[in-house]
C-alpha cells in the first residue's frame, strides 16, 4: 500500500503510478478566482484494470516487470497469490533462458518461438546493448497478447522452454 505524497515530486509519482483512478488533478491556490489546474494521468491504470478486472496476461505481465513492488500486492489482492506467483516465477524462468541465449541468434530463435517478427527484433536489440529486463518485458507481452492471466505461467515457461531448447538444452 502507498502513503500520501509529502512533497511535489512524491505527488507526481503518485499520481503517474496510482491504480485508483485514471488521473489525479491537483490545483494550486495562487489565484482565488482562476487558480492553476494540473492533470497527471497514471501511467498504470489501463493495465491494472486489465489484468485485475479483465484478467489481462498481457496487462498481468507488463505491471509485474515495471518497477515499484507494491503494484505486485496489489495484483495479489485481485488475482490471488497462486497467478502472480506462478507468472514471476515463470518471468524469471523467462529472463534466465533470455540470457543465455546468443544474441546473434536470439531473433531468429524467438521468431520460431512464435514471438511476432518486430517483437522478436525489438528484443534481440534489447539484449545485445544488455538491456536484459526490457528484452524480458517486449518477450512476454508480445507472446502474451489474447491470453488470460490464468494461463500466462504455462505460456511464459513454454516460451522459456522453447529458448533453451534452441540452445540444446531440452
Amino acid at each position: 500500500s502507498r502513503g500520501l505524497p509529502t512533497s511535489a515530486g512524491e505527488a507526481l509519482e503518485w499520481a503517474r503510478s496510482g491504480v485508483e483512478a485514471p488521473s489525479v488533478f491537483l490545483w494550486y491556490p495562487s489565484d482565488p478566482e482562476h487558480p492553476p489546474l494540473y492533470e497527471f494521468k497514471s501511467q498504470v491504470y489501463e493495465d491494472y484494470v486489465r489484468a485485475a478486472r479483465l484478467r489481462d496476461a498481457r496487462s498481468l505481465v507488463v505491471l509485474l516487470t515495471a518497477p515499484g513492488a507494491w503494484l505486485a500486492g496489489r495484483l495479489r489482492e485481485a488475482l490471488g497469490p497462486g497467478i502472480v506467483d506462478s507468472v514471476a516465477e515463470a518471468l524469471r524462468e523467462l529472463r534466465a533462458a533470455l540470457e543465455s541465449v546468443d544474441p546473434a541468434a536470439v531473433e531468429e530463435v524467438l521468431s520460431a518461438a512464435g514471438v511476432p517478427v518486430k517483437h522478436a527484433r525489438a528484443a534481440a536489440r534489447a539484449l545485445r546493448e544488455e538491456k536484459i529486463e526490457r528484452a524480458l518485458r517486449i518477450v512476454a507481452a508480445a507472446s502474451l497478447e489474447g491470453f488470460r492471466a490464468e494461463e500466462a505461467a504455462d505460456v511464459l515457461t513454454g516460451m522459456a522452454r522453447a529458448l533453451r531448447q534452441a540452445r540444446g538444452e531440452g
